[in-house]
Parts: structure tokens; C-alpha cells; sequence
């Protein structure tokens, strides 16, 4: 794990949220990143069992980096469910 891994899954989620057109899709890009056991942004978070050889300041910047991603597509999804909800299927611009 690194950060350009991060910043790889940031940018795909943005890409996948911004094409997204209807409430089923958006559920299944939910689920892609966020499903219990297969969930990309998921299993990045299971991942972080695994660096317990980093020093304290890298993994503390790591687990950062993944609560901020994962907050930031959790609040993109939010905003393109409620931009669905209410009719309007204006893209949600992805901001890197």
C-alpha cells in the first residue's frame, strides 16, 4: 500500500461517481468500495493491520490518507444520491 495507490482508487471512484446516472448504479459503486468483504476502500482499511512494521508517523499518515478517502467518496455518493433522488442528473464533478 502507498500513496499512489490512493490516490489511484480517489480518482477511480470519482471517475465511476461522476458517470453514475440512476440510483441502482449508484448502489453498485457503493458496494464495489464499500461491500464488507470485497469492498475496495474496504479492504485498503484491512490492509492497514498489515503495516504495523512502518514507524508510528507513516502509519498515522496512512491512516489518514484512508479515512480521507473514505469519508470523500461517502460524501460524493451522498451528494449524487440526493442529485438523483431529486431529478437532477447533473454530473458530479470529480475533483482530484
Amino acid at each position: 500500500m502507498d500513496i499512489k495507490t490512493i490516490n489511484k482508487l480517489k480518482s477511480e471512484a470519482k471517475k465511476r461517481i461522476y458517470a453514475l446516472d440512476n440510483e441502482r448504479d449508484l448502489k453498485k459503486v457503493k458496494s464495489l468500495f464499500f461491500s464488507r468483504k470485497n469492498g475496495k476502500v474496504t479492504q485498503l482499511m484491512k490492509e492497514m493491520e498489515n503495516i504495523s512494521f512502518l514507524a508510528p508517523k507513516e502509519r498515522f499518515k496512512f491512516g489518514r490518507l484512508i479515512n480521507n478517502l473514505r469519508d470523500e467518496i461517502q460524501e460524493d455518493l451522498r451528494i449524487k444520491a440526493f442529485l438523483l433522488k431529486h431529478g437532477y442528473y447533473t454530473n458530479l464533478k470529480a475533483k482530484n
